[in-house]
């Protein structure tokens, strides 16, 4: 099985822009919904119809904390830091492109699908661009690699 043969096409992806800001970037996050109905948690941002980089969950986590750096705290303590830095304007507005994952690692529409899942455990990835000849083509997620292996596992 090759990548081209699970990906979500190019035409059915919502996309970032560079210069949205985090509350704008994380409200299209939530009203953009994958076939199973859940949110997306991560998105792909253009810039001049080019791949600028991604922003995921785990990006937006960064931006919340970075303000509190390494200290240790209670989770109850982190819980109420977290609310209120996601309430605070400078996180609001700042702009997708201060936050993103920047380099960005990609696969092709004829990369086996085992070859992209080693990729996506060894980098830790919930999804990656599928490229051809620095064109986007489309998105894999690991859930739907993941699904497959069940489906394949159960029958």
């Amino acid at each position: 099985m090759l990548v081209e043969d699970l990906m979500v096409h190019e035409c059915d992806l919502e996309f970032l822009s560079p210069d949205m800001t985090l509350r704008e970037a994380a409200k299209k996050m939530l009203e953009t919904k994958r076939p199973h109905g859940a949110s997306v948690k991560g998105m792909l941002v253009k810039e001049y119809e080019k791949v600028a980089g991604i922003l995921s969950i785990k990006d937006i986590l960064d931006a919340l904390s970075t303000d509190y750096g390494d200290e240790q705290l209670s989770d109850f303590a982190w819980d109420g830091m977290l609310i209120d830095a996601a309430k605070s304007e400078k996180i609001r507005n700042k702009k997708v492109s201060e936050c993103m994952t920047k380099d960005v690692k990609s696969v092709t529409p004829k990369t086996p699908l085992k070859k992209c899942s080693d990729i996506m455990r060894k980098e830790g990835l919930q999804r990656m661009p599928v490229m051809e000849n620095g064109n986007l083509e489309g998105m894999i997620y690991i859930r739907d690699i993941a699904e497959i292996a069940l489906l394949n596992l159960a029958n």
